[in-house]
């Protein structure tokens, strides 16, 4: 059901899920360089495409005005798609001058970005890297970031991701206790910004449900070249997922190379060079590289490249 997949998602598609109770829909699907949609308006994903629809099959409508929205309680206002949706948000939905996209053929540079208590390097890049002159974004915008705590190692199991974001007539404020809850306020700032009409105030505040948010890629089985996993890296930060769990040696292959048993790298596989610039541009974007390396079983590739492990004998 889709009530359990607000802190999961799917690649390789399309693949559609359909709440009970919510009438929503989601296509999900690997698709490098395609627009992504959330509720009629458009956003970027590099590497991965999605494609999300909201109906509102409950009959009646949120009344105007400012309201407190809670997940359980009304999981999706009008006109305001965020995947994942947020713990809490509150809005104001008469909206102003303010809150209406530019005309696509002005130019609107740039957004304005300000730091509080210093830069954070890794989430001062993921900003560049989102809101460039290709990322089409619909409002002029003045971003103030604020980060506690900044953190120079990877990510971790049970990093603090939390966030607060407050949009107020064309200005953002993001305040995170860490880095990592700094990298997902920037998803979330990216996909707000991308609708075409926006409330006059919006204000979010965020931290996922799940510690462990990963997407399991067989490459064992079916080889990506590192480009596509970087994509797909790419993706799974504006989805605010944070484990790629990579399936890299079973019967059929054996993905990275061994200098110890040169023979058992398959002819496509990843240098350790390849795979050391994966685990660092993962842990740019709040994502941790977890192997699986599978035996003693599913291990007939080995035996091929090395019959005599298979000649001893078994108690």
């Amino acid at each position: 059901a889709l009530s359990r997949q607000r802190d999961r998602a799917m690649v390789g598609g399309p693949r559609h899920w359909r709440g009970r109770n919510q009438g929503r829909s989601i296509a999900v699907g690997a698709h490098g360089g395609s627009q992504c949609a959330a509720g009629g308006d458009a956003f970027h994903a590099p590497g991965l495409a999605l494609r999300l629809s909201f109906s509102h099959d409950h009959g009646v409508a949120p009344r105007p005005g400012r309201l407190r929205h809670n997940h359980a309680m009304n999981p999706c206002p009008p006109n305001l798609s965020l995947l994942p949706w947020p713990q809490q948000i509150t809005l104001d939905q008469q909206g102003d001058s303010d809150s209406q996209a530019s005309d696509p053929a002005d130019d609107l540079g740039l957004p304005e970005f300000e730091w509080i208590e210093g830069v954070d390097l890794r989430v001062d890049d993921y900003l560049r890297q989102l809101f460039t002159p290709a990322s089409g974004l619909r409002h002029r915008v003045h971003i103030c970031m604020e980060i506690t705590a900044q953190e120079s190692g990877p990510p971790y199991l049970g990093m603090d991701e939390s966030y607060s974001l407050t949009w107020n007539a064309g200005r953002v404020l993001v305040r995170a206790a860490t880095t990592w809850g700094g990298l997902r306020a920037c998803a979330t700032a990216y996909q707000l910004l991308s609708h075409a009409e926006l409330p006059s105030f919006c204000r979010i505040e965020d931290q996922p449900r799940f510690l462990w948010r990963g997407l399991c890629l067989d490459v064992a089985r079916h080889f990506f070249p590192l480009p596509t996993l970087l994509q797909v890296v790419e993706g799974m930060a504006l989805l605010k997922m944070n484990v790629l769990h990579l399936h890299l040696t079973d019967d059929q292959a054996f993905r990275f190379a061994s200098p110890g048993w040169p023979a058992l790298a398959s002819e496509q596989h990843y240098s350790r060079q390849q795979l050391e610039q994966l685990v660092a541009f993962g842990s740019a974007r709040g994502i941790r590289i977890v192997p699986e390396i599978d035996m003693p079983g599913h291990v007939k590739h080995w035996l091929t490249a090395y019959p005599e492990w298979g000649l001893h004998p078994v108690a």
